[in-house]
């Protein structure tokens, strides 16, 4: 007991178009970034999702430390573990700076929620 759409006084069915699934645009990474920076913004962006000012704020400051520890790790390896000095040798200080920027680099991860 149905109505059917084709007696008088009913108008015709239409069907309402949906709009094409929005294509999602990643956003540019920041000019500040070196090469090592914008390689993991874009690799980030392509499997996360972030949303908020916050978020991207947070995933800025990821890469920028990323930039600085690949310049840290260039250094490195340039200049060795070992550095001169009037007491003798020595661990080089950018070994400390290596370090901590790596413990930077986890807890900003942690606060995007990456693995």
């Amino acid at each position: 007991c149905g109505i059917d759409p084709t007696q008088k006084g009913h108008p015709p069915m239409t069907i309402a178009k949906l709009p094409a699934p929005s294509v999602r645009t990643m956003p540019a990474a920041p000019k500040e970034l070196g090469a090592a920076g914008r390689a993991l913004w874009t690799a980030t962006l392509r499997e996360y999702q972030f949303s908020t000012a916050d978020e991207f704020a947070t995933l800025k400051q990821l890469c920028l430390t990323h930039d600085r520890l690949a310049a840290v790790q260039d250094a490195l390896r340039n200049e060795g573990l070992v550095v001169p000095s009037p007491q003798g040798a020595r661990a080089h200080p950018l070994i400390a700076a290596e370090s901590q920027l790596h413990r930077s680099l986890l807890s900003l991860r942690r606060g995007l929620g990456l693995n």
